[in-house]
C-alpha cells in the first residue's frame, strides 16, 4: 500500500469538511480517523494538524500568528498592531514566564523574537566575546 503524505491527509480531511455542517463534519471526521488508523500514519498527526492549519488559514483569508509572550498583558498590547500589519489574524499564545518580557512572534517561518531573555543571552555573548 502507497503511504500518503500528511500533505494529502490534511487536504482529503479539509475538502471533505469545508462544506460539511455539524453532524456531517463529526461522522466524516470519524471516518477520516478511522483511514488514518488503518493506514498506520497516528505519527503524522503534528505534521497533518500544522498543514490543515494553513489550509484553513487561507481558504479564511487570515494569518496565524503564534505569540510566546512572559505574560497576557504582553501579548494583548500586540493583537490591535497586528491586525493593522497583517489584516486578519489568529493568535496562538503560549505564555512562557522564562522570557522575562518582550515577545517572540512566528508568522510562517518566519520569527522576530524581542525577548528580556534573548537580549540577555546575546549580552552575555558580546560580553564574553569582547
Amino acid at each position: 500500500m502507497k503511504r500518503l503524505s500528511a500533505t494529502t491527509y490534511a487536504q482529503l480531511l479539509f475538502e471533505s469538511t469545508v462544506d460539511s455542517t455539524g453532524a456531517e463534519r463529526h461522522e466524516v471526521v470519524q471516518h477520516w480517523l478511522q483511514l488514518v488508523r488503518r493506514h498506520r500514519a497516528m505519527k503524522l498527526m503534528p505534521r497533518i494538524i500544522a498543514h490543515l492549519e494553513r489550509f484553513t488559514d487561507t481558504a479564511a483569508k487570515q494569518t496565524r500568528v503564534r505569540v510566546t509572550a512572559a505574560t497576557t498583558e504582553d501579548a494583548q498590547n500586540i493583537t490591535d498592531e497586528l491586525t493593522d500589519v497583517l489584516g486578519r489574524v489568529v493568535i496562538d499564545l503560549t505564555v512562557e514566564p522564562a522570557l522575562r518580557g518582550g515577545l517572540v512572534l512566528r508568522v510562517g517561518d518566519d520569527e522576530i523574537d524581542s525577548s528580556l531573555q534573548t537580549r540577555f543571552r546575546q549580552l552575555h555573548q558580546h560580553l564574553i566575546n569582547s
